[in-house]
């Protein structure tokens, strides 16, 4: 479907400017969108060629692992996003692995690779996998979830087996959506709706000024720890 939109002379013509958000792009969608001229900027992913507003990642690992050597949650698992690798995903779930663990070495602790786990970014991919992961009776004091669907899969898996939350196995999401905060989900919150705030200011001033020379930005925003009842 993507190809289609930005394929389409008559869907270019219509617009001053295109904001894309978590979607990577192929080198004919990159060229195809240089040549077409039509201001783009990216949201929540980055591209050489275009402007983007991307949240600190990375940061937000350093954030969990802070929070896991300062509550002792140890051994912990960690649940990545196992479509990361197709067309068009966005790739966060290694850049927060990455400040996750490089954290955790700093205060002696890691992640056992057998706690290491991709599912969907579904509720009931993750509480089933999460489930599987319990049942094998490996030892499992705290979750570091990808995002916060994935939390509540592991929640409901977590509670479904008896134990407590957090009191057995605590858990952190990432994104905070609006059903993280019904549930009482600690999180990562990435501040999506002031991303889109930033790049629609950018574009619209890219589009005002639209034959200055174009200088490619990336605003990188800040995430923020938000603890409620899962840790």
């Amino acid at each position: 479907q993507l190809d289609e939109y930005v394929s389409s002379v008559p869907f270019i013509r219509r617009l001053d400017g295109l904001i894309l958000m978590s979607v990577r792009l192929t080198p004919e969608q990159r060229r195809y969108l240089l040549d077409s001229g039509m201001e783009t900027m990216m949201v929540d992913c980055e591209d050489t060629a275009f402007s983007s507003v991307v949240s600190d990642d990375y940061q937000g690992g350093m954030i969990a692992a802070d929070l896991f050597v300062k509550k002792g949650y140890f051994p912990c698992a960690f649940i990545g996003d196992k479509n990361r690798d197709i067309a068009y995903s966005l790739h966060p779930s290694d850049v927060r692995f990455n400040g996750f663990l490089d954290q955790l070495k700093k205060s002696g602790q890691t992640v056992n690779e057998a706690y290491i786990l991709e599912t969907d970014t579904e509720v009931e991919d993750t509480e089933k996998c999460i489930g599987h992961f319990i049942d094998s009776g490996k030892p499992l004091r705290a979750i570091f979830a990808m995002s916060d669907l994935q939390a509540i899969g592991a929640v409901r898996a977590i509670r479904s087996r008896g134990l407590r939350v957090p009191g057995d196995v605590a858990v952190l999401g990432f994104d905070d959506i609006d059903a993280s905060g019904w549930m009482e989900i600690s999180t990562i919150n990435q501040h999506l709706a002031e991303s889109g705030r930033v790049a629609a200011s950018l574009l619209s001033e890219r589009i005002a000024h639209r034959d200055e020379p174009h200088v490619v930005q990336k605003i990188n925003l800040q995430v923020t720890l938000v603890e409620r009842g899962t840790t």
